[in-house]
């Protein structure tokens, strides 16, 4: 088991994905990318001072010259511009909740999931003022979110999911699934979610005489993380832990499967990514994955919407440090590092950084124009240079 193989394990059952690297893992990772250097040069060491140089670029730059490496085999990016820095604004009011744990905006509102105790609450879509509040689930909260007119939030220690109307919070269903859920897309009534037993969907109906819900299984068996919904295409994006062997050191990761939400069936999937504890954004007809993964490796990627194939990454994938995490915004790609809490917004067709802010955790929700982060609560984001939310 190589090491990225080990953090991914130990750590995939952490909701915030904060992940940090462990003792010794860069070094072992700048240690093994050295090695491979070694092997496809075909020069010389001409000196020992050219030696003393080639390590202390090794150590000092590995990031930038794995990015340039990674660009030329991926393809072209847009060259880096020198975006806006942005700024928080003062923290949303959500009532005694000492922590904020998730959040989507939406036209018409902004939910919040919170712990301590647990609580989701519906502000205005501007976060100024609270709508309705409503008891959390059960355990540890680990997640929100709003679709078909109906708002689903889930504790993954607990397994315990409830289900509230989107313009009220009055309740609407409660129950438990057998597995820990990872990540979670709601389509109408149906909440699908990702688990290490597959992709599972829940199905929650009002009926004159109460609510029912069903939990089963849908075509992907063992091992899934990453999801999106891809409305324009009727899919389901899912990152499912692929088979085989790595072409050199290191772990061949997941791949993104495409599941049309119509007929159930697979209608198309990427190459191994070499990713792990992935996470997935759409925004229009474009797809970006974001990973944790070996440094010499991209770990934040560009997909072709329709074929899945991989088209390249962003300049700010020099910067992600172990992994990064993504989320959509209506017409931005969010990217975080996974190895601080840099933000970026990203032009979802080239990967362009128009945005960044020193320090935002996450997650991000954005829409019409606003944006918000998690960050010692939930603040406002400044959106300037062509960040549009």
């Amino acid at each position: 088991m190589t090491d990225v193989e080990e953090l991914l394990r130990e750590t995939l059952s952490d909701p915030r994905r904060k992940v940090e690297p462990g003792p010794g893992m860069y070094e072992t990772v700048r240690a093994r990318t050295r090695d491979l250097r070694r092997r496809r040069s075909t020069i010389g060491v001409a000196s020992l001072a050219v030696v003393a140089i080639a390590i202390v670029g090794s150590v000092l730059g590995v990031q930038h010259t794995d990015h340039h490496t990674a660009t030329a085999t991926l393809g072209k990016t847009s060259p880096p511009a020198s975006p806006a820095h942005g700024t928080l604004g003062t923290a949303i009011d959500i009532g005694n909740s000492l922590t904020v744990v998730d959040a989507v905006t939406t036209t018409d509102g902004l939910y919040v999931l919170a712990a301590d105790p647990n609580k989701v609450v519906l502000l205005s879509p501007e976060g100024a003022e609270v709508k309705a509040t409503a008891a959390g689930p059960t355990g540890a909260p680990s997640g929100v979110v709003v679709g078909g007119g109906r708002v689903w939030a889930w504790s993954q220690n607990s397994h315990d999911v409830r289900v509230y109307d989107s313009k009220t919070l009055s309740f609407i269903a409660e129950f438990t699934v057998q597995e820990a859920i990872f990540n979670v897309v709601a389509i109408d009534n149906e909440l699908y979610f990702t688990t290490d037993q597959g992709l599972k969907v829940a199905h929650a109906d009002v009926q004159s005489n109460g609510v029912t819900t069903n939990v089963g299984s849908i075509t992907l068996t063992g091992s899934t993380y990453g999801l999106a919904a891809d409305p324009t295409r009727h899919r389901l994006l899912v990152g499912v832990m692929a088979s085989g062997s790595p072409p050199t050191s290191g772990f061949v990761g997941m791949q993104v499967v495409a599941i049309d939400t119509r007929t159930g069936k697979v209608v198309a999937h990427s190459s191994p990514t070499a990713l792990g504890k992935e996470s997935i954004a759409v925004v229009g007809d474009q797809v970006w994955v974001g990973g944790y993964g070996d440094v010499d490796k991209p770990r934040l990627l560009h997909l072709d919407a329709k074929t899945l194939k991989i088209l390249g990454t962003s300049p700010i994938g020099a910067q992600v440090g172990p992994g990064s995490i993504v989320w959509p915004g209506t017409n931005v790609v969010w990217a975080r590092g996974g190895g601080g809490e840099q933000l970026g917004c990203l032009d979802p067709k080239t990967g362009a950084v128009l945005e960044t802010w020193s320090a935002v955790q996450g997650p991000v929700t954005s829409v019409g124009g606003t944006a918000f982060g998690v960050e010692n609560g939930l603040q406002p984001l400044t959106l300037a240079g062509g960040c549009t939310g």
